[in-house]
């Protein structure tokens, strides 16, 4: 038999939605025990997950697979922490390079994060997650670009 939970709301009111039809106070099962406050085993939740694929020409050349896949932010959440907040996600990019006679070379690094918005009135306020920083290598040199694809 598989586990059955429902609310109890204002004083012990069952509240079922798992049968169609169900009415407030109508009971389909016996509780062994309650609880004040979800466990968190029990808890819906959601991930964030952000994964930088890149592509790597001397990797095609030499092992004749020039794509890889890296989580660079992995984010999960209580689904009820989230109700009635903005989530953005990001990148904060920064660029350099430099240019010689014949060689030119752009290392483009990228920040992912994850922004909970906690209050309007102060955004300073927010919960920022910061993921782990990766590159991409674009350069003249042969066989020494890496793209990132998505």
């Amino acid at each position: 038999m598989e586990n059955h939970y429902w609310v109890q709301y204002s004083g012990g009111t069952n509240l079922d939605p798992s049968f169609p039809g169900a009415q407030p106070g109508q009971v389909f099962g016996t509780s062994p025990s309650t609880f004040q406050t979800v466990p968190s085993n029990l808890q819906h939740t959601i991930t964030f997950e952000v994964d930088a694929e890149e592509y790597s020409q001397a990797s095609q050349a030499f092992a004749q697979n020039g794509f890889s896949s890296t989580p660079v932010i992995n984010q999960s959440f209580a689904t009820a922490t989230l109700v009635g907040k903005p989530v953005t996600i990001g990148q904060l990019v920064s660029s350099n390079g430099f240019s010689g006679l014949s060689i030119s070379d752009t290392n483009n690094t990228y920040t992912p994060y994850l922004n909970i918005g906690e209050d309007p009135n102060y955004p300073t306020n927010d919960d920022e997650i910061t993921g782990t920083s990766f590159q991409e290598t674009l350069t003249s040199f042969p066989l020494g670009s890496t793209v990132l694809t998505a």
